[in-house]
């Protein structure tokens, strides 16, 4: 068997489902290691993490989850109805208090929250991505793509909005804090 038949064997037995496209050598066409990571995009950048949420991998273990939609936490949250996912490093980060209300959680802690209206059909999904160590605002990313208003509170606001590493509407309510609890 090939490397490159072993390699797409090992990750369909464990539940990643994708292959690179790297030589008998290991080297990839893009310069990377051709792994995929399933608790976080391989890039940032709007088509990245667009790319990742469609691959779906948030949806199953390593993640933690909401076991079904469940209402927002806070009644002045645009988002409604939402189902939360938690990648290991935000719920390690939670778990050990840093939550970003008074120490910022790790690096690389990642929510994705599933919007849902009244009758349980999946409208979009938002994200809050730690980019780097620190509580600067700045240190986030943040990304929805949904109804305006099930966004950021006005049904005209453009979809899906995007923000990396700049201050945003986003940061208005979550000010680099994660507010949805661990199932």
């Amino acid at each position: 068997m090939t490397n490159r038949a072993f390699s797409c064997f090992a990750l369909l037995v464990t539940g990643v489902f994708a292959c690179s496209s790297e030589g008998d050598d290991g080297a990839s066409g893009s310069g990377g290691s051709g792994r995929v990571d399933p608790e976080f995009p391989a890039e940032t950048t709007q088509a990245g993490v667009e790319a990742f949420l469609d691959g779906g991998s948030y949806r199953a273990s390593p993640w933690i989850f909401d076991a079904a939609p469940r209402p927002s936490i806070d009644t002045t949250s645009p988002h409604g109805r939402v189902r939360v996912y938690f990648n290991s490093v935000a719920a390690e980060s939670i778990r050990a208090g840093n939550d970003g209300i008074d120490s910022p959680p790790a690096r690389r802690s990642m929510i994705v929250k599933e919007l849902y209206d009244a009758q349980d059909t999946l409208l979009g999904r938002a994200v809050s991505m730690k980019l780097e160590e620190g509580k600067s605002l700045s240190s986030w990313l943040y990304y929805c793509d949904g109804p305006g208003d099930a966004c950021v509170g006005d049904a005209s606001a453009p979809t899906p909005l995007y923000t990396e590493g700049k201050v945003s509407a986003c940061h208005t309510c979550h000010g680099g804090g994660i507010f949805a609890p661990l199932p």
